[in-house]
């Protein structure tokens, strides 16, 4: 007897966690994106990037980016608290670069010129460092994991996408 309600205290405690974990509501930022890669960095943080189907579909068909598409990166600390959202927007000049408050919706996004200093300087061919991530998606549609020696906000060496 002792069992069924030691079983049924587990279930009181669990079933509420479950269904509170199941209604978590989505942060408005990430609302129509997808994660197709995550980068984990040597000081425990990661960053979590993310597109738009509808980009993701016109990338596959075309192999580049369409004006207008939206990649968003999500910069979590250590502990799993998310610190900061970035996105590229595809523009007709080129990519246009911002921040976001977490929880914020698009509308809130600010220009980051930092940002845009580093992805014209990369190495890779492509501003976009994690494009070898995203063409793999592209054939398997899981998320791509790779892990960056590097700490912090210093640019992973392009290798460690292919």
């Amino acid at each position: 007897m002792w069992r069924l309600y030691a079983t049924a205290g587990l279930l009181v405690l669990l079933v509420p966690l479950f269904v509170m974990a199941q209604d978590a509501p989505v942060p408005l930022h990430r609302a129509g994106f997808d994660t197709y890669a995550r980068v984990t960095r040597s000081d425990g943080t990661w960053r979590d990037i993310l597109i738009r189907p509808e980009d993701r579909r016109r990338f596959a068909s075309s192999g580049t980016f369409a004006t207008g598409t939206i990649l968003m990166m999500e910069s979590f600390r250590s502990s799993g608290a998310l610190g900061a959202v970035f996105l590229a927007e595809k523009k007709v000049e080129g990519w246009r670069y911002a921040s976001l408050p977490a929880g914020g919706t698009l509308d809130d996004a600010r220009p980051a010129h930092s940002c845009s200093a580093c992805h014209r300087l990369s190495t890779s061919g492509s501003p976009v460092f994690t494009l070898p991530l995203l063409r793999r998606n592209l054939t398997d549609a899981d998320v791509q994991f790779v892990h960056c020696p590097r700490s912090g906000r210093a640019p992973c060496r392009p290798e460690v996408y292919d």
